[in-house]
């Protein structure tokens, strides 16, 4: 076997440009870091919408029922207890009732 020194011996014979290979690996690596960060924020959007949705939104109609029986109450003049002879008048008066008495205790 003959070595031939002129000719091209199937190599390259030239070195790998590290520059390129170290900025374009800082290039990916970047963009994958700032794609998990988007991800990751688009999923906990998406998980917090679904938990809205599902569990914060939906009423339970006892509930509304309930709500609405004791604003009723709350707001309204009434028998409370007929046996004791007990009323029960709207909240807003008792509060007034109760301050003028206060004040007039001075």
């Amino acid at each position: 076997m003959s070595h031939d020194s002129g000719h091209a011996s199937g190599y390259e014979k030239t070195d790998i440009d590290i520059k390129m290979i170290v900025i374009f690996a800082a290039l990916l690596i970047a963009f994958l870091v700032v794609s998990i960060i988007l991800l990751d924020d688009y999923f906990i959007y998406k998980k917090e919408q679904m938990y809205q949705e599902m569990v914060l939104e939906p009423e339970n109609p006892q509930l509304v029922e309930l709500r609405a029986k004791e604003n009723r109450v709350l707001n309204s003049y009434g028998l409370a207890d007929s046996a004791a002879g007990e009323y029960h008048i709207p909240i807003d008066s008792a509060m007034k009732q109760v301050a003028a008495t206060a004040g007039g205790n001075n």
